[in-house]
């Protein structure tokens, strides 16, 4: 049974995009970033409509 919740990382998947980002060939867009604990409050902003970029949460 294939599990649709499991992203299939490959590690040269990773290392491709992490020469991107170095690069700059590829340039995210960073609207917020969220302490782990403040799940919530990322998710609030999220739904709110107004994110113009992605959020990520920091893991320390």
């Amino acid at each position: 049974m294939e599990r649709a919740d499991v992203a299939d990382e490959r590690k040269e998947y990773l290392e491709f995009l992490s020469q991107l980002f170095e690069s700059k060939v590829c340039d995210p867009v960073i609207a917020k970033v969220y302490p782990v604990k403040q799940v919530p409050e990322a998710h609030k902003y999220v739904d709110s409509g107004r994110k113009k970029g992605n959020v990520v949460l920091k893991i320390a």
